[in-house]
């Protein structure tokens, strides 16, 4: 499986380049719709990016343990989601607080830069 939507990891943050996840299935490849969606969102990749210069400039943040490509496909789309107004900010503050316990600081840290 080759990744175009990866985890750029260091040890205090993570920074995902929104491109997209192909999916090698035999001689196939798909690529896959959230990735797809993530990246035709301009308004979305944007404020993104500057999410993830944010999490660089942050000592006290730690990575989240996005470790495949469905998790972090995943994130991304309830990310992407909230963003645009599909989810609530506490739906993805409660999803992603029990999906990545622990990390309750980057979760504020994210859902504080989330339009409302």
């Amino acid at each position: 499986m080759k990744r175009l939507f990866r985890n750029i990891l260091s040890s205090s943050l993570f920074l995902l380049s929104v491109s997209g996840v192909i999916v090698t299935q035999g001689c196939a490849s798909v690529e896959d719709p959230r990735a797809v969606a993530a990246k035709n969102d301009p308004a979305f990749f944007t404020w993104y990016m500057q999410l993830a210069k944010e999490i660089q400039a942050d000592p006290e943040y730690r990575k989240l343990p996005l470790d495949t490509d469905e998790q972090a496909n995943e994130f991304v789309q309830w990310l992407q989601d909230t963003y645009n107004h599909k989810r609530s900010v506490e739906d993805f503050s409660n999803w992603a607080n029990s999906r990545y316990p622990g990390h309750q600081y980057e979760m504020t840290f994210i859902t504080e830069r989330l339009p409302r």
